[in-house]
């Protein structure tokens, strides 16, 4: 279930020169990728504002955040304009009342797409237990999105597609044996759509906040890498922080890098993820480890930022 963005972005967002550009050359080409779910932190003197910002202008291709506020991405959007970027906003709808307090009265969570060149964007619904937001039955207020963005001017050898998401995080209708299975659910979703452009030769990035671990059950539907290391060569998608560890054997791959956030209770987990489509990348070599850091000091948001390189050929 695909549906415009335009009418959308035309009054949350505005979106730079939207352009496209010729087609992308046959050379290698290294993408650059930064994220980081800023958890509705506002702009004024938040320091992991400046964190993102240095981080995207060192050199990334793209960006992308999740937990966005929508009057932060105003100021967001006029700060990296003055160096070429193009930006868009999509709502993702509120966790709770709570969440009104931090974005203010007419502020409301989002995702963010940026690029270095002019992008041309998709969306895409993604299910809560069979039902998508505004059927009868839908769990919750909160509706959820596959983001994306074509960048006809990036390099790489094939076309170019980013996109972000932000999987399901509970409810209180919902037990948490469901919250497993409609993380899963919108998992299968995005493998469903990303997978056939991946195999028509597209390169193609995902990233997000997944509210999962990578032994998940949810991540089973993503990861071309299984628990143990070895290859299922029905999944499509490397991770960017794919670790080495001796548990997976000298030439497998692990499912598991460095953690991603940080629990009230202290406790760490990983959550965050950049993925590769597996077409044109080595998932040995072609993948450089995620640099994973918490941008701000000291930091407000309680997920790090990440930012990894793949290699398209």
């Amino acid at each position: 279930m695909k549906f415009s963005v335009t009418r959308t972005l035309a009054t949350m967002a505005s979106v730079l020169s939207m352009g496209l550009m010729p087609a992308s050359s046959e050379a290698a080409y290294t993408v650059t990728v930064v994220n980081h779910n800023i958890t509705g932190e506002r702009t004024d003197n938040y320091p992991d504002w400046f964190g993102v910002r240095d981080q995207v202008l060192n050199g990334a291709d793209v960006a992308t955040m999740q937990e966005v506020c929508s009057a932060d991405f105003a100021e967001f959007q006029a700060f990296f304009a003055q160096y070429g970027w193009h930006t868009a906003f999509i709502p993702m709808s509120k966790y709770s009342e709570g969440d009104v307090d931090k974005c203010g009265v007419d502020g409301d969570l989002g995702l963010v797409l940026a690029a270095n060149r002019p992008m041309a964007l998709h969306a895409y619904r993604l299910p809560v237990m069979g039902r998508y937001h505004g059927e009868l039955g839908y769990p919750g207020g909160r509706e959820f999105t596959l983001f994306c963005a074509d960048v006809p001017g990036m390099p790489t050898p094939g076309l170019f597609t980013f996109c972000t998401t932000h999987l399901w995080s509970g409810h209180s209708s919902v037990s948490d044996a469901q919250d497993f299975e409609i993380r899963a659910e919108q998992a299968t979703r995005i493998n469903s759509i990303l997978k056939p452009l991946v195999q028509a030769g597209r390169r193609v990035v995902l990233t997000g906040d997944f509210n999962s671990k990578p032994d998940s059950l949810a991540m089973d539907r993503i990861y071309r890498v299984n628990p143990d290391g070895s290859v299922n060569t029905n999944k499509v998608f490397w991770e960017v922080d794919n670790s080495y560890d001796p548990i997976c054997g000298a030439n497998k791959l692990c499912r598991d890098g460095q953690p991603t956030i940080q629990f009230t209770n202290g406790n760490w987990a990983k959550y965050d993820y950049i993925f590769a489509g597996n077409v044109g990348v080595n998932g040995h070599t072609g993948l450089a480890l995620t640099n994973i850091y918490s941008p701000g000091n000291p930091p407000t948001s309680t997920h790090r930022l990440i930012k990894g390189w793949v290699n398209f050929q």
